[in-house]
């Protein structure tokens, strides 16, 4: 036996029949309706009654999506004036080279984006479907084995990672001084320990998303960036060491994901208990569907250290430098469009779950017709000034790219951008095995593009092969991939 303690409807709704005035599980609880629903027998999560939103009109779906896509670019702006301001307190603090050991540390704390083998993106979309579908005990309990899930992988890297910090000479991989050497196995084992604790707790702003609460995390982002500011100008006026700041810097992005769990608990009015339930056959689910998308996601890991790598090796140390400042440049516009893509993947997963095909079909070219309109545009017209803003910028600092160089830097910025349409979508309906197939085969022809530029046609080659690489082996299959997906939808449908 199981005692559950459920929300009901407002009495008017009761009464009438209609469950449209409970948006949430939350209002219920705010308004003290209760029933304690004592189930026997079956312990199956769809024993429980459903909770979730009623279907939603368009207009209600668009404000959700849009409210997500203005709190993450704010967010971003507020952030990046507080990072530009950690860094003269830090710099000044702990010095040259104890600041870029700081920032190695920070780059090694955010691989904990990338070691959940693609168990995260399943689980979004799990997530999305589950509340789409009204299904608020499947939408617990998929939540909760994602949780179990993510927290095993962090054991297992808290032992494969534990002894690196003893095991590797950091002072010589990294050409550091013997002050900042001797702190190096702290500031290591502080990106660890973020790392393991971090990684199940990813889980929560996707638990955000898709309850369409997507705001939530962004807003915490921005106070910990605020925070970690303030805590760093403390730091430098009483003397902090420099393992403090790489543990509090490490340690932030992980407390902010804990707000956002306790935040989107309790507006769901979740309990705690909660964390301590696992299904065998959603476990298998969610790692069936990651050995589909985590080949992708090596593939695509791979292609982004080849890249800078190959540009050394053909071109320098200088080509690498032109293709980072030009990068930011383009960059600017590529997270600019993850803000605006990202919150689409939720909404579709969701929007097919309710069957609302026609929205599906109306947001996913929405969204090609935002790109085409605003960031394809936006990168030409960065790629037609792009030498006047790098001397104003640079003051001759770095050496000038050629105008090929920078105008096949656009088309990849621009096919990048496509392919966050792309991959989005087809997440979003579930279609990994197209995905996989033509994420993997894109990823493939654009490292071998990068080789055989490298060698032919130097730098610029390597763009450009890479490229049309990318555009021709991942591109055209993912774009056909998503069309052979509309069309079936368009015919379940009729």
């Amino acid at each position: 036996m199981r005692l559950y303690l459920l929300p009901l409807a407002p009495r008017q709704y009761r009464q009438s029949g209609k469950t449209g005035g409970v948006s949430t599980p939350g209002r219920a609880v705010s308004a003290g309706l209760f029933r304690i629903a004592i189930r026997a027998g079956s312990d199956h999560p769809h024993a429980m009654p459903k909770m979730s939103d009623p279907s939603p009109s368009d207009s209600t779906r668009w404000r959700v999506l849009w409210q997500t896509v203005g709190a993450s670019g704010l967010s971003r702006v507020v952030s990046a004036v507080f990072t530009l301001a950690q860094v003269p307190v830090a710099l000044h603090a702990l010095g040259a080279d104890s600041y870029g050991f700081l920032c190695t540390a920070l780059v090694f704390g955010a691989a904990v984006n990338f070691a959940d083998l693609g168990i995260g993106s399943i689980l979004q979309t799990a997530l999305s479907s589950s509340f789409g579908r009204e299904d608020d005990p499947r939408l617990k309990i998929r939540f909760s084995t994602g949780f179990a899930l993510h927290l095993a992988l962090a054991i297992f890297w808290l032992a494969l990672l534990a002894p690196l910090p003893w095991l590797v000479n950091w002072a010589g991989l990294l050409n550091l001084d013997s002050t900042t050497a001797a702190h190096v196995p702290a500031g290591i084992s502080a990106a660890v320990i973020a790392l393991t604790l971090g990684l199940p707790l990813t889980t929560a702003p996707r638990l955000a998303l898709a309850v369409r609460m997507g705001w939530i995390q962004p807003m915490w982002i921005a106070l910990g960036n605020a925070l970690l500011w303030a805590t760093f100008c403390v730091a430098a006026l009483t003397g902090a060491g420099f393992p403090f700041f790489v543990f509090i810097a490490c340690m932030t992005p992980v407390l902010v994901n804990v707000a956002v769990l306790i935040h989107v608990f309790v507006k769901l009015g979740w309990p705690w208990r909660l964390m301590l339930s696992v299904d065998l056959q959603e476990s298998k689910m969610l790692l069936k569907g990651a050995s589909l998308y985590a080949l992708p996601q090596v593939a695509t890991g791979i292609l982004s250290l080849g890249l800078p790598a190959m540009l050394s090796r053909s071109g320098g140390p200088a080509a690498v430098t032109v293709y980072q400042v030009v990068q930011r440049i383009f960059g600017l516009f590529t997270q600019a469009h993850t803000i605006l893509a990202t919150p689409f993947w939720p909404a579709f997963a969701e929007a097919a779950a309710r069957r609302d095909h026609a929205w599906v079909r109306k947001a996913y070219l929405r969204l090609w017709q935002l790109t085409a309109g605003l960031f394809w545009p936006g990168l030409a017209a960065a790629a037609l000034f792009m030498n006047p803003v790098l001397k104003l910028w640079l003051k001759g600092g770095a050496p000038m790219p050629s105008t090929a160089f920078v105008i096949w830097m656009a088309a990849w910025s621009a096919a990048q951008t496509a392919g966050q349409i792309l991959q989005i979508f087809l997440l979003g309906l579930s279609q990994l095995r197209s995905l996989s197939l033509f994420s993997v085969t894109g990823s493939l022809l654009a490292f071998a593009g990068i080789i055989l530029g490298g060698r032919l046609w130097g730098p610029t080659g390597i763009i450009a092969c890479v490229t049309l690489g990318f555009a021709l082996g991942g591109l055209a299959g993912m774009f056909a991939g998503a069309n052979l997906t509309l069309r079936q939808l368009g015919e379940e449908r009729a």
